[in-house]
């Protein structure tokens, strides 16, 4: 059973009027064998044929992205390729950039260890306050001890005051006896040395200031590391940014944005897109037959 063109439509017949011509895709090629119409050919194929042509044929198209314009592309660029292409970049504007990203610094040991030395005074003079507030008098001379809990100090007549923190709360030993408030054998009715624990309490107050101000100058003018937390949060968005929007940011680098077209992305669409007339290199025109329950698809191609 041969198929009858008369260049309008397809017939079934059973003599010889189409001369094989070689191939057109998947599809077989036949000239007409009529001397009025030597010039037509056709090519014919099942649909799965037709399928896997059109399919060869969007292959053909994507090796070449001189066949599509730029906003096409644009729609099938990789934003994760882009964004991991760029980010050693990134990461060296942020690191060499801190400020503009909003970067902080960590403070360095050296001023960490200054800090906490800063601290230890500053909680001494505080155990002081709180010894005095406990009846202690004034001048207390505080022992070296390298403990931020334990505090160990003599006043003026040479009484051993210790404060420890035990059981949850700050613990005074005077002479090795534990008490609740620090007692001496004679009464200060006149409150003789009232005036110099107040004097003293002064002292205290502004020596605390001067070390919380210290302590904030430190902490304003670091000098360590960047803070790894910020500076992966900086370049982070930053590639998400590349991530939403990478033609743009391609163009902007002055990219060639060819350079991360997804081919897989660019052909599927092409694919859903094209019917079997993208084949049809006469006018893009086709048309299906059915023969024996078999559906052929038939279409000029010169």
């Amino acid at each position: 059973m041969i198929l009858k063109f008369d260049a309008s439509k397809i017939e079934v017949n059973e003599s010889y009027d189409l001369i094989p011509d070689g191939t057109h895709y998947e599809l077989n090629s036949f000239r007409s064998a009529h001397d009025d119409a030597s010039g037509y050919v056709y090519a014919v194929g099942t649909e799965s044929e037709a399928d896997d042509s059109v399919e060869q044929y969007c292959e053909e198209m994507v090796n070449d992205f001189s066949n599509f314009d730029k906003n096409t592309l644009s729609y099938h660029i990789d934003g994760d390729e882009v964004a991991e292409y760029y980010e050693d970049m990134i990461r060296e504007w942020v690191t060499d950039d801190p400020v503009n990203y909003g970067i902080s610094r960590e403070t360095s040991n050296s001023q960490d260890k200054e800090i906490e030395k800063l601290q230890n005074q500053k909680r001494s003079l505080e155990i002081e306050t709180y010894l005095i507030k406990c009846g202690a008098r004034s001048p207390l001379t505080e022992e070296e001890v390298e403990s931020v809990k334990y505090f160990k100090f003599n006043d003026y007549m040479d009484n051993i005051l210790i404060v420890e923190w035990s059981e949850n709360k700050w613990q005074i030993y005077q002479n090795g006896k534990k008490v609740d408030e620090v007692y001496y054998e004679d009464d200060d009715e006149d409150g003789e040395h009232e005036s110099d624990n107040d004097s003293r309490n002064d002292e205290i107050e502004s020596e605390i200031d001067d070390i919380d101000t210290e302590i904030q100058d430190i902490k304003d003018d670091p000098d360590g590391d960047l803070n790894d937390d910020e500076v992966e949060e900086a370049v982070e968005d930053k590639l998400q940014e590349i991530k939403d929007d990478p033609s743009s940011w391609l163009d902007e680098m002055g990219d060639d944005l060819n350079n991360f077209v997804d081919k897989k992305s660019l052909l599927s669409d092409l694919i859903d897109e094209s019917d079997y007339g993208v084949i049809g290199s006469y006018d893009n025109n086709y048309d299906t037959v059915s023969v024996n329950d078999s559906t052929f698809v038939v279409m000029r191609i010169d």
